[in-house]
């Protein structure tokens, strides 16, 4: 089998899915017991699905077109929707009104201070930044971690973390797009973020994110170390020899 497109019925608490290789679009409860096929087809391959109500929407790659399945009480039937050109794969429907439901999670985010994930008899709290604490709902920061400048961004990375995938402590500082951090510094006692960049600037970080430019026209700065006990930053230019 090939599964490829899902659709949720969160009304009915039901998952479709579209199968390529069985060619048929199959259904059953949200923790996946009391499969059933839907349909099935002989000369199409379903693909990408939306749902409308008891209606689904599905894509077919080989004839270039959309299908239209109405579900009915122990049956459905199939029509041609939409013929295109180009080759459709995924669909969805945007719909502004479908906005109600609730789950574990819509009460006070079920107590978790970033993430909450909910599942059909549990919710479980995760953190986006940080660890999760011993308390399964808080997150939070370590002692100790690096600040690493990127072309992109000012990540925050665990000490004794290794991988191709490193889990940022705090959200990342993006950058604007029109430069590139080139060395990285904070001030221990106001918990400021200094980096220099390419375009000869320092900015600085504040707690909440927000960036302003601190020193600018100081050419290429490679590096950067703060000061905090003076309040003074040290820089290396390196287009001076």
């Amino acid at each position: 089998s090939t599964p490829n497109g899902l659709v949720l019925d969160l009304s009915n608490r039901k998952m479709y899915w579209a199968d390529s290789t069985l060619d048929r679009i199959s259904v059953s409860n949200l923790d996946g017991s009391s499969q059933s096929i839907v349909a099935a087809f002989n000369d199409v391959a379903p693909f990408g699905m939306a749902l409308d109500h008891s209606t689904l929407y599905w894509t077919d790659r080989q004839t270039r077109a959309i299908y239209r399945t109405v579900v009915g009480a122990g049956s459905a039937t199939t029509s041609i929707y939409y013929s295109t050109s180009s080759v459709p794969f995924g669909i969805s429907l945007y719909d502004t009104s479908r906005t109600g439901g609730t789950n574990r999670c819509s009460s006070s985010n079920h107590g978790c201070s970033q993430l909450c994930l909910p599942e059909p008899s549990k919710a479980t709290c995760a953190c986006a930044y940080g660890t999760l604490h011993s308390d399964g709902k808080s997150c939070k920061v370590p002692d100790e971690y690096f600040l690493v400048a990127t072309n992109n961004a000012i990540r925050s990375v665990l000490i004794n973390e290794t991988g191709h995938d490193l889990k940022d402590v705090l959200e990342p500082v993006w950058l604007d797009g029109s430069n590139s951090a080139t060395s990285v510094d904070y001030n221990a006692k106001s918990k400021m973020i200094y980096y220099g960049d390419t375009t000869g600037q320092i900015v600085e970080v504040s707690t909440d994110g927000a960036q302003r430019v601190a020193a600018d026209g100081l050419g290429v700065v490679n590096g950067i170390a703060v000061d905090w006990t003076s309040d003074l930053i040290y820089y290396t230019d390196s287009s001076h020899d």
